[in-house]
């Protein structure tokens, strides 16, 4: 059955599916919409015109938090979604905090660096960025509170709340900034463990070859 996911390859959300692909051992092929300049009729498929979309044989669904749950649920090997209901919850709030405060934050200043740049070529707000860093801080404080005691955020095995976190962190390091591994020694610790995972490696060597930011 063919599988597209329309959207960036730099897209925080389509990342956030990739992994999951690439974690489900799924061969797919990204067609690489631009949501500023979207093809005749992507509103059919994408009823609010954003990335990503995905389209397995005749089924379309859209927004990354809902396809990474049917995703999941559609090929249950190698499940990520918890079963403990209090897991399940916890796993829904990170995506939710990954997709909301960590997108307004992290992902905001990469795109100031990289999405208007390559996308509107126009150039990057700085005074916008330096606004932002100073966000960035309480944003690491929460996630190394809860990152005490566990290998990834909902205890000893990734889940689908991580996806979207470990998206913002890549968007951060893209930005050449590094995690102080001193004053957030969890959250350092957390990501290196991360992006050391083959479905991550997978995703992002090909992301890097598709659009190289250096």
């Amino acid at each position: 059955m063919n599988t597209v996911l329309y959207g960036l390859p730099v897209s925080l959300y389509v990342r956030k599916v990739r992994f999951l692909l690439e974690y489900k051992g799924l061969d797919y092929e990204l067609d690489p919409v631009v949501p500023m300049n979207p093809p005749e009729g992507f509103t059919k498929i994408s009823p609010l015109g954003k990335i990503p979309v995905l389209r397995i044989g005749d089924f379309t669904i859209s927004d990354s938090s809902v396809i990474i749950q049917y995703l999941d649920k559609a090929f249950p090997e190698k499940l990520l979604t918890p079963k403990d209901a209090e897991d399940f919850a916890r796993s829904l709030w990170f995506d939710e905090y990954s997709d909301t405060k960590m997108a307004q934050t992290i992902s905001a200043i990469f795109f100031e660096r990289f999405g208007k740049p390559m996308l509107m070529k126009i150039a990057a707000d700085e005074d916008r960025i330096a606004n932002l860093e100073k966000e960035v801080p309480a944003v690491f404080d929460y996630l190394n509170s809860q990152l005490e005691g566990k290998n990834f955020l909902t205890g000893s095995t990734i889940t689908l709340g991580d996806l979207g976190v470990v998206s913002n962190l890549y968007n951060h390091s893209c930005c050449g900034y590094t995690i102080d591994d001193a004053r957030w020694p969890n959250l350092a610790a957390y990501y290196k463990r991360a992006i050391r995972l083959p479905f991550i490696e997978s995703a992002l060597q090909k992301e890097r070859e598709e659009v190289p930011l250096s």
